[in-house]
């Protein structure tokens, strides 16, 4: 106990990850710096990289995405009624049965905002879609219609809201031009992120390998919803 005290010492006042000492490391600090930990902070500076919402900005590419939408003959500046719903949210991963957000080695993870005409996610790159219907469906289930900004095409979201005091959803992605099959997304409004700790994949030096999480049964999530 004692030797693990002054390891957890050391790495703090060491590396400037400015962690509280009930940080669980996963992978110990190497040569490098790399380390991968779970940080149970609430003020943790992550949350707030975490739920940044700069990727929505209107920038060049955005007013390409909107004048290609306009080609594709979408009103993309048509207004929709979007309420009921967190408009940011942010992925939520599992580990060992436990919900966590995670601070990946190249910070790509899945983001998404909504407005009442465009629906943006962001991950590797982002995506701007125009919206083209909006609609509740169930309790606390909704649809979203949209029209992809770079080739036309249609697709559907379900969001289907599992836990609405805690901000947690289901996205199913429906129908996308890049994947038929369709997929799933755990999310959680980004307004309520700090209920759960940050799993941090920390990579001073260079990019490194993302952590493996479990993947959530969504079957069972949804079971009763749809």
């Amino acid at each position: 106990m004692k030797y693990l005290l002054i390891l957890a010492f050391c790495i703090l006042t060491t590396t400037g990850f400015a962690q509280q000492l009930d940080t669980v490391f996963l992978k110990p600090r190497d040569k490098e710096g790399h380390a991968i930990f779970i940080d149970p902070n609430p003020n943790s500076a992550y949350y707030a990289r975490i739920a940044d919402t700069a990727y929505t900005r209107k920038d060049r590419e955005h007013k390409e995405s909107i004048r290609r939408l306009k080609s594709f003959k979408v009103k993309a500046n048509k207004p929709l009624r979007i309420t009921d719903i967190p408009l940011n949210w942010c992925k939520l991963s599992l580990y060992k049965g436990k919900y966590y957000l995670y601070a990946p080695s190249d910070w790509s993870y899945t983001r998404v905002s909504l407005s009442d005409s465009i629906f943006i996610e962001m991950g590797m790159e982002r995506m701007i879609y125009g919206t083209s219907s909006f609609s509740k469906t169930g309790e606390n289930s909704y649809k979203i219609s949209t029209v992809a900004d770079y080739n036309g095409s249609k697709s559907s979201i379900d969001i289907h809201v599992i836990d609405p005091e805690k901000g947690i959803a289901v996205f199913e992605y429906l129908k996308l031009a890049n994947d038929p099959s369709g997929r799933y997304e755990l999310m959680i409004d980004v307004n309520k992120i700090k209920q759960f700790p940050v799993f941090v994949n920390y990579t001073p030096q260079h990019k490194d390998m993302e952590f493996n999480f479990d993947s959530p049964d969504f079957g069972a999530l949804l079971k009763g919803i749809r």
